[in-house]
């Protein structure tokens, strides 16, 4: 049964795929199409197929495999040598968002969260098949969390800068339901407004969540071998679980410019998570960092609140960093200053464990062993080092103590020494490039500036912040064919 389900959910999903080119176009579904999800979507085990059809979904080269991660994302952010047009990125990097190859990058990234997001909506409709009980507020607390997870993204790289244009500038579609309907373009209020609400929702659904128990990659079923296996009970960690959807709305609170809430919502999680160690998601140790097993923790996946897993994510990696590697580190004289100078120093952990001033490996595994590690093959989607971030933030100008507090604390994780505090404006220097250098290759610099409407740190210089450079053009296929507006 659990093969059929999976071959099911594959077909379903990529025929919803084939007609996925803008938000109203994938929305065409026929009546045959859903005899198939009637089959798929009968039982537990057909929702933990969907499930893992969502999570692999967005593992692809055009969402966090690739270009959300380390390619298109920090192609952007300015991390990389990318200095002539021979370079794929070359355009990205210049921001020329009208480069017809580039235009093909945007509308993919687009049209695959969206395509994320109708195949979550697809399994709300046969919910009811699940009869009351943990598992089904199991999954639907899950579904709630990616729908606005998958969301919040598409509002973070195609939104408004919140910022500059408030909160009832035009945002962006949110999906309810799998209808064929097309969506409107919400004002930002009211964008969030529903979000909170899918939030919400499942924070409450996950209250009895068994990471509590069995921790960020333990394995609740008691036995692997059992018919009655559910794959809902292992590695929580690599689902959307009860914390990470806390950090998605502590995540929301900051997009939506209230920082005051997105701290007090992260500190809450910082202290529960520290207080109940069993569940396993704490800052690296130095013992951590330096030790010496293949498959060592290179990536801080114990950080991770929530994650994605791409098996053998080696191999599809090697092409940007491997022999022939398209992406090398922006060092001498630009990256090099951020790690070693000012704030920094060379006993940083990440510069050297992640070999930042040579061939950099922090997406590579050695051999075999490191390979097939889990943890080796997480994509980091939000960590612990984020809720740290969104705290000092919210506290620069009313608790600067507790900043500087909480700074020295990941700094004392990463191998650099304590701060003092001298005055607002260098301790925001000092967060800024802290945040610069805990995310190279992760995705997530180039919004962090966008959400402050920043000035983007680049090897050739600075980059004014600018609405042109910071909102990616919605693509031209939906202004198209949604008519909604």
């Amino acid at each position: 049964m659990k093969n059929i389900n999976i071959k099911l959910i594959t077909l379903l999903f990529s025929v919803f795929a084939l007609a996925f080119g803008s938000c109203s176009k994938w929305l065409d579904v026929t009546p045959e199409d859903n005899v198939y999800a009637d089959d798929a979507f009968k039982d537990l085990k057909g929702f933990e197929s969907g499930l893992a059809g969502v999570y692999n979904s967005m593992t692809t080269s055009n969402l966090y495999g690739a270009e959300l991660k380390y390619n298109f994302a920090d192609a952007l952010a300015g991390y990389w040598q990318i200095s002539n047009s021979s370079n794929s990125n070359y355009y990205v990097s210049n921001y020329d968002f009208a480069e017809q190859g580039v235009q093909n990058r945007i509308n993919n990234i687009w049209a695959e969260l969206y395509k994320s997001i109708h195949q979550v909506n697809i399994m709300f409709d046969y919910l009811d098949n699940l009869k009351g009980g943990k598992e089904k507020n199991l999954v639907r607390g899950e579904l709630l969390g990616l729908r606005a997870f998958l969301h919040l993204e598409v509002f973070k790289w195609f939104g408004p800068v919140v910022k500059v244009e408030g909160i009832n500038s035009k945002a962006v579609p949110y999906y309810t339901t799998s209808s064929k309907k097309p969506q409107p373009f919400l004002i930002t209020a009211t964008f969030f407004e529903q979000a909170e609400k899918d939030l919400l929702e499942a924070i409450d659904l996950l209250a009895e969540d068994p990471i509590s128990e069995i921790g960020r990659v333990g394995n609740g079923n008691s036995n692997s071998s059992s018919l009655n296996y559910s794959y809902l009970l292992n590695y929580r960690g690599a689902r959307s679980n009860i914390y990470a959807v806390r950090a998605m709305l502590a995540r929301l609170y900051e997009l939506k410019g209230d920082n005051l809430k997105a701290g007090e919502t992260a500190k809450l999680l910082i202290d529960e998570l520290k207080a109940n160690p069993k569940i396993d998601i704490a800052l690296m140790t130095e013992k951590d960092v330096n030790n010496t097993v293949s498959d060592k923790d290179i990536r801080f996946s114990k950080e991770n609140l929530f994650a994605i897993i791409k098996n053998e994510s080696h191999t599809s990696n090697l092409p940007y960093f491997g022999t022939g590697r398209t992406l090398i580190p922006a060092y001498a004289g630009f990256l090099q200053n951020l790690y070693t100078k000012g704030s920094g120093a060379s006993s940083d952990y990440r510069l050297i464990q992640w070999k930042i001033s040579g061939a950099f490996s922090k997406f590579l595994n050695p051999d075999a062993i490191s390979n097939a590690s889990v943890r080796r093959n997480e994509l980091k989607l939000i960590s612990l080092p984020e809720l740290y971030f969104m705290t000092i933030e919210a506290n620069l100008g009313v608790n600067p103590a507790l900043s500087v507090q909480l700074l020295n604390e990941l700094r004392a994780k990463r191998g650099l020494s304590a701060i003092t505090y001298d005055n607002s404006a260098k301790l925001l220097n000092i967060y800024i490039d802290e945040v610069r250098r805990e995310f190279i290759g992760e995705g997530f610099l180039f919004t962090f500036y966008k959400r402050m409407f920043h000035s983007i740190y680049k090897p050739s210089g600075e980059v004014a912040p600018s609405l042109n450079i910071f909102k990616l053009p919605v693509p031209l296929d939906e202004e198209t064919f949604n008519k909604s507006n």
